[in-house]
């Protein structure tokens, strides 16, 4: 069994207030996604315009059609 990848960092995706999704960065050009539900979007990615496309896709093929309800608490 592998460990799980090393995240560097993690990028929020979010339109006004409205948290879409994360893009992790795993280095060496290689980037993961997740909801804000936590479960993971398939795939590695090789840019994070890939990634939010998949969070894009994501989001419009899951089943429940309620919106997130988590927040951005940072300053804009």
């Amino acid at each position: 069994m592998s460990a799980p990848p090393l995240i560097l960092r993690t990028l929020t995706v979010c339109c006004g207030r409205e948290v879409l999704g994360f893009i992790h960065d795993l280095g060496r050009k290689r980037f993961s996604a997740s909801l804000p539900s936590g479960c993971a979007v398939p795939g590695v990615f090789s840019s994070s315009s890939d990634a939010a496309q998949a969070i894009d896709d994501a989001r419009k093929n899951a089943q429940d059609s309620e919106p997130p309800t988590e927040t951005f608490k940072g300053k804009f």
